[in-house]
């Protein structure tokens, strides 16, 4: 496009006009390649990886590889695969419960463990005659590090009063050991990555009776889908690892709480227990 300029002031004009309409570069009448204009730089190749011979001869000692082990300076987390055979690496090591507790601690591949304040373990004791196994950890829970703390837990001990035990003879735990924040859903991984950690709980403790005090707890320990209303009071088995013991569906403490009319099944399913512990062996 041709523009007569006579005057310094028509070029003015004509420049105060192209900023206005945008225009923030002078470009030649002809295109240019501005790639080809480019030098090309290679990249020097790749270095090859060590032969064979001189990589270490030792091998890693597991073959997963936990949070810990990757160190701080990496953050990359695991493949969701990766992480669940750490976390069934992790439970699988621990002897004793302290140990498993530790585990929980140190494991950070699970997105609740980033946010709930304590893991919630069972603090035994080992070869307990009941272990009772509740649902998600609470607030009370999440911030005492304890299971069935706060007013349900205030419930449970006058439910266990009721046939006749006390908390230190029972061994507690939920079924899961982090507080979802909020209390959201949990995701099947999540559940996934959970798993070992109570299947192991319960293979360190022992115990000669069972009762799963949620839905998440029969599905977990004994493989249930069902309603929890359609399964409560019925008796199924759970294997311990090294033997089978019963194992009885019931209501949460908590569960009471909000609905007080569910008590008086819960009362049926405590002589239940009465009952199935009055004829075991001491």
């Amino acid at each position: 496009m041709d523009h007569a300029l006579n005057t310094d002031a028509d070029a003015a004009d004509l420049l105060r006009w192209y900023r206005l309409a945008g225009v923030d570069a002078i470009l030649d009448e002809e295109p240019h390649d501005r790639f080809a204009e480019q030098p090309i730089v290679e990249r020097p190749p790749a270095p090859r990886e060590a032969s064979s011979a001189l990589r270490p001869s030792v091998a890693p000692a597991h073959d997963t590889v936990t949070s810990q082990q990757r160190g701080t300076d990496q953050t990359a987390p695991l493949r969701p695969e990766e992480a669940v055979l750490s976390a069934r690496r992790l439970a699988a090591d621990a002897t004793m419960l302290a140990e498993l507790r530790t585990a929980l601690e140190i494991f950070s591949d699970c997105a609740l463990s980033k946010t709930a304040k304590n893991p919630v373990v069972s603090n035994g004791p080992v070869g307990a005659r009941l272990m009772i196994i509740g649902d998600v950890p609470d607030a009370d829970e999440d911030r005492t590090g304890e299971a069935f703390s706060g007013e349900a837990g205030d419930l449970l001990d006058k439910m266990l009063a009721a046939i006749g035990l006390k908390r230190k003879d029972i061994a507690l735990t939920p079924a899961i050991p982090w507080r979802p924040p909020g209390n959201r859903a949990l995701s099947p991984h999540e559940i996934t990555l959970c798993d070992p950690f109570l299947k192991r709980q319960i293979a360190l403790i022992q115990p000669g009776m069972v009762v799963c005090m949620s839905s998440l707890a029969a599905r977990l320990t004994l493989g249930r889908t069902e309603q929890l209303l359609r399964i409560r009071g019925k008796w199924f088995e759970c294997s311990t690892g090294e033997a089978t013991v019963p194992a009885l569906v019931s209501l949460h403490p908590a569960m009471l709480l909000r609905q007080p009319l569910q008590k008086r099944y819960a009362w049926q399913d405590l002589k239940e227990i009465r009952a199935r512990l009055g004829r075991q062996t001491p």
